[in-house]
């Protein structure tokens, strides 16, 4: 049972009517939350100490991310050696195709003065054959004229064909060098990825 010094106050508690000028209990736990957070240290100080210890935490992981850097710095190299050599392999079939084209149009070009050599030659050797001093025949300036100028025209032609022939052969070479390039390159390439 409860006796009558149980319900006594103790020592510093006073049961009285509410007084104004004592501090209700939000106000008493927002004091306690202010005098606690000046405790605490505050964020920017241990953002700095985390900064300045994070050198010694992350010191094991340094030769990882130096590793992995030259590795993204060796596959750029490598990407761009490859695209470099694709590129010039591209171009010199590019000149190779454009030699080629200009060359069978270089012997296209001499069949026909050919042709034409043929032609006025024949026709020249017809009227030789058929010389009359009387009549039509007599006059064979112009046949002669015509065969010079064939041989002319076959002679350029043939000028025109053995550039576009050396033009052809330097795009070969430079295309067949392309390919070996890249050969290598992708020989290297496999060997040092194994």
């Amino acid at each position: 049972m409860m006796s009558v010094q149980d319900l006594a106050p103790l020592a510093g508690e006073n049961y009285g009517p509410f007084a104004p000028e004592r501090k209700s209990w939000a106000d008493k736990i927002g004091e306690d939350f202010e005098r606690e957070l000046r405790q605490r240290t505050p964020l920017q100080e241990i953002l700095a100490k985390a900064s300045e210890d994070a050198p010694l935490r992350d010191a094991p992981r340094q030769p990882l991310r130096m590793a992995l850097s030259a590795i993204r710095d060796d596959l750029e190299r490598r990407t761009r050696e490859w695209r470099g050599s694709a590129q010039v392999v591209e171009q010199t079939l590019r000149q190779l195709v454009a030699a080629e084209q200009d060359r069978a149009a270089a012997l296209e070009e001499l069949s026909k003065a050919e042709a034409r050599v043929v032609r006025t030659g024949d026709a020249l050797t017809e009227a030789l054959a058929t010389f009359d001093e009387t009549g039509e025949s007599k006059n064979l300036d112009p046949r002669f004229l015509d065969s010079e100028g064939a041989l002319q025209d076959l002679d350029r032609a043939a000028s025109d064909l053995a550039v576009t022939q050396h033009c052809c052969r330097a795009a070969w070479k430079a295309y067949e060098e392309a390919l070996a390039a890249e050969q290598d390159l992708r020989i290297r390439i496999k060997t040092a990825a194994v």
